[in-house]
């Protein structure tokens, strides 16, 4: 599993849902689906731990 944390922006709001994952407070969160994460990786608004576990990226070769 990956953690995934909640960047925001200056000004913007504090916590929001995606994916049906819920982040607040700049706490990080638990992804395990792989789809999810390669969304999440895409987002300037969104920080995946990469020393957390590596899952497979859909379509890479890991």
């Amino acid at each position: 599993m990956a953690k995934v944390k909640y960047l925001g922006e200056p000004g913007g709001v504090k916590e929001t849902s995606q994916f049906g994952y819920d982040f607040k407070d700049g706490k990080a969160v638990e992804v395990d689906n792989p789809d999810h994460l390669t969304k999440f990786r895409g987002n300037p608004f969104f920080e995946v731990d990469e020393d957390a576990v590596k899952m497979p990226v859909k379509g890479g070769k890991d």
